[in-house]
């Protein structure tokens, strides 16, 4: 259940606002998913600029079996971060010609698996117009999902009809990683209220944002660099070394590693600044059993649970979380409970979240880069994760269209 005090403090983000006062070159498309209601649906409008909505769009929804079909897809990418290629890269952004081969499979499987969503969406009647609608909008167009159950992966959605099996014979067909909707647009995803319970009012969060400084308060775990050796360096201490390097000027940074620390800031600690950030193991294995705990590992005797995030102290900057471990954003909910819901409560803007599990050695040069772009105060969150998205693909990572943003694209921090 959500938080007795859920309704102590009533905040919402005027996203309309934002939306209708955005300079864009392309069109934005806002995608609703109604998938707790006795009939699930999806309607879609895109605001073309200068033009009036393009609306219409309407399907009902066949949700019987995505307990299944989220759960194959997960299964297939927790294998692919599994593969012990992306222990071998010297640099996990940028592999060398030699060492590209070894991505073939991994990108195979993603294409495999986004075709394969694409498809089954598209069985629900009506759903395939709405597939198709936002399959034509220009590159750079920004997706808003609002959902209230289902977060479903759109950024690996591969709209064309690719398969793939392992076996012993030749290597997989080629993939042409531009179709991904995760390297065409950029996506954000809202937790709508209702039976989240989640907050809502009249505090502009993207201005408190805006106006936040730029302060990093990064919990890194401390067993990780211990598990294994890694070709591309102990990850953890990497991102500690090129925090404190970024560190001065207009970033500061305070590091927690100590399980005390780390409950101390979720629970009364009223944290200021515009990023927390969170690279420790973790996971939401069973998202669809109300039993299941949403756990952060941050060492062996320390595992944060979603009920341990508590309002007694608000964030006072409305910050960006990044949950930077395996699985960390749930795909789906039947509690209408989640970390999302619980450090929204908290005054956080929003989250960046993994749908899958993520390679260790990917996710530290990832996360790390991410923060210390944002930091700079020159392009928007949702800017940033599409630009990363599409190097990686350029390089045939897949890794980086498991990351989702669970909050305003349009979020940025003002410039000095």
């Amino acid at each position: 259940a959500a938080p007795a005090d859920a309704r102590a403090t009533l905040v919402k983000v005027d996203l309309d606002k934002f939306i209708a006062g955005a300079v864009r070159p392309a069109p934005a498309a806002v995608l609703r998913i109604n998938s707790t209601i006795s009939m699930p649906s999806a309607s879609l409008t895109v605001l073309e600029p200068a033009e009036d909505f393009d609306t219409g769009y309407q399907a009902a929804l066949a949700l019987l079996s995505i307990t299944d079909q989220l759960g194959r897809i997960a299964m297939t990418m927790d294998d692919v971060a599994k593969d012990p290629v992306w222990n071998l890269l010297v640099d996990p952004l940028k592999p060398t010609p030699t060492e590209m081969p070894g991505l073939l499979e991994p990108i195979a499987k993603a294409a495999a698996a986004g075709s394969e969503l694409y498809d089954w969406l598209a069985r629900s009647a009506g759903m395939e117009a709405i597939l198709d609608r936002i399959d034509i909008l220009p590159v750079g167009s920004r997706i808003i999902v609002h959902f209230d159950g289902v977060a479903i992966p759109w950024e690996m959605i591969y709209p064309e009809d690719y398969s793939f099996h392992e076996s012993d014979g030749p290597p997989p067909a080629a993939v042409d990683h531009a179709k991904f909707w995760g390297y065409r647009y950029e996506f954000e995803t809202i937790l709508s209220p209702g039976k989240h319970n989640l907050p809502h009012g009249d505090i502009d969060r993207i201005e408190q944002h805006r106006n936040g400084g730029r302060k990093l308060t990064a919990v890194l775990s401390k067993d990780i660099d211990s598990e294994m050796q890694w070709k591309a360096g102990p990850p953890v201490e990497y991102q500690r070394e090129t925090f404190r390097n970024a560190c001065g000027g207009a970033l500061t940074m305070q590091l927690k590693s100590e399980c005390a620390d780390v409950r101390k800031l979720l629970d009364t600690e009223p944290t200021s600044g515009s990023f927390i950030y969170f690279y420790c193991h973790g996971g939401a294995a069973k998202p669809f059993d109300r039993a299941a705990v949403d756990v952060l590992m941050i060492d062996k005797q320390c595992q944060i649970k979603r009920a341990d995030v508590k309002r007694i102290a608000t964030f006072s900057d409305a910050p960006i979380v990044f949950l930077n471990s395996c699985s960390s954003g749930p795909l789906a909910s039947v509690s209408f409970d989640s970390f999302c819901a619980r450090f929204s409560f908290k005054g956080a803007l929003g989250l960046i979240t993994t749908s899958f599990a993520v390679p260790a050695p990917f996710a530290a040069r990832f996360g790390c880069d991410l923060i210390l772009r944002y930091m700079k105060a020159e392009e928007t969150l949702g800017e940033i994760l599409l630009d990363m998205r599409r190097k990686a693909l350029d390089a045939r990572i897949p890794i980086g269209l498991f990351y989702m943003l669970r909050g305003p694209a349009e979020a940025r921090l003002k410039a000095n």
